[in-house]
């Protein structure tokens, strides 16, 4: 199948002095309880600005995120490892993940010692809304030295109702082909 978008309408919000966003992150270790779980926070949206999950491989199991966030006006931060702006920290990670063991190995440690289930953080807006511009100054630093950071991207439009139905098959087939993907992104 191939798609086009032709159109867009965006809607815009007025944050006002909500220049921060909260975010809570659930912890899930199976694409069954991720799933439900997203499920479950979008039916329990009430005053949350954006339900949206991340899955990744660790092994033969599938572990992840749901992560509800909204704007706030508080101002204490306390940062989310994924929301970190440019720094050399993140630009060496950004090249080195591209090697899956390093890539798992750093997932997985992340999701045992840096984060915990209900967590709550704060970050600035900036770094919530652009954290993958990184990526952007990763290539171009490397691309200096000659090294060439591809990256596809495959976007799949899934009705909700076929979400585990469709994830299910797909960590099966990538594992049989030895294709790790780096994160399966997942926004209803």
């Amino acid at each position: 199948y191939l798609g086009a978008v032709t159109e867009i309408t965006y809607n815009l919000l007025h944050i006002g002095e909500r220049t921060q966003v909260q975010t809570v992150i659930h912890k899930y270790t199976s694409l069954e309880s991720l799933v439900a779980g997203l499920k479950q926070h979008m039916q329990e949206l009430q005053s949350w600005d954006a339900v949206y999950a991340v899955a990744f491989f660790s092994g033969e199991q599938d572990k992840g995120y749901v992560c509800r966030s909204r704007y706030s006006a508080e101002k204490q931060l306390k940062r989310f490892f994924l929301y970190f702006g440019i720094n050399p920290i993140r630009i060496l990670f950004e090249w080195f993940s591209r090697i899956t063991w390093i890539e798992t190995l750093a997932l997985n440690i992340a999701f045992r010692y840096f984060t915990r289930d209900n967590q709550s953080f704060l970050d600035k807006f900036e770094g919530y809304t652009f954290f993958m511009e990184s990526d952007r100054l990763s290539k171009e630093i490397a691309s200096r030295f000659g090294v060439q950071l591809p990256t596809i991207q495959q976007t799949f439009i899934i009705p909700e109702a076929n979400l585990l139905e469709f994830l299910t098959p797909l960590s099966h087939l990538l594992r049989k082909k030895q294709l790790i993907p780096n994160m399966l992104d997942i926004v209803p």
